[in-house]
């Protein structure tokens, strides 16, 4: 069996290496700057459906039988919400974007995305196997360029972008893709998981009030 040891020696003395440890002091860096985890309100919530009954656990794929009337429920106030037809919720933001790119764009399809495009959108990209253009971050005119490109009758283009760039803060300019998309005809894919709460009219994100077929 290989000596790890090295390894880990190696990565220390390049300030690599990592270890798990409590959290400690004031937040700056995970995902909860709307303090979700510990709202009085969602922690009430859940404390009612567990007296209410509501299952332990998934008990089996939603396909066979654990789809629950919590889901139906959940999805039902979230299509209402966005205003869109439906929706479909999944365990974590990463699996929706990696479920939704490998099964939508297909392997001779144009994927056009943004270089800060988050790493469950790339993981699904390599997956999907399909054709890759990478633009640098917001060039509106470099996404025009890409989409001006002739590709195979039958196939799509899909322009992939995040609404608010957790890492950076930015915004994409989703106004100007929508149209592009439309102009070109192509589909525009929105990751709204940092502007859902933060942004547009009414806290519904970057994307509120846009329905239009060719935005996901």
């Amino acid at each position: 069996m290989k000596n790890f040891t090295p390894d880990l020696d190696r990565l220390k003395a390049m300030g690599r290496y990592r270890s798990v440890g409590l959290p400690a002091g004031v937040d700056f860096s995970s995902n909860d700057y709307l303090g979700l985890s510990t709202h009085p309100a969602l922690r009430q919530a859940a404390i009612e459906a567990l007296q209410g009954g509501i299952e332990i656990g998934a008990t089996a794929s939603r396909f066979l039988r654990g789809h629950r009337q919590a889901h139906e429920e959940l999805e039902s106030f979230a299509a209402a919400y966005y205003g869109c037809l439906r929706t479909l919720f999944f365990p974590n933001g990463f699996q929706a974007n990696y479920a939704l790119i490998t099964t939508l764009i297909g392997r001779y399809d144009v994927a056009i995305f943004d270089a800060l495009c988050h790493a469950s959108m790339r993981d699904g990209l390599h997956a999907a196997q399909c054709m890759k253009v990478k633009i640098s971050h917001n060039n509106l005119e470099a996404f025009e360029d890409a989409l001006k490109k002739p590709i195979a009758t039958g196939c799509n283009k899909w322009i992939l972008v995040e609404s608010i760039y957790s890492m950076d803060g930015d915004i994409a300019p989703v106004r100007e893709l929508l149209m592009l998309a439309e102009k070109y005809d192509a589909i525009l894919v929105v990751d709204e998981a940092h502007g859902t709460g933060v942004s547009g009219a009414t806290g519904r994100g970057e994307t509120e009030g846009f329905a239009h077929n060719r935005l996901i």
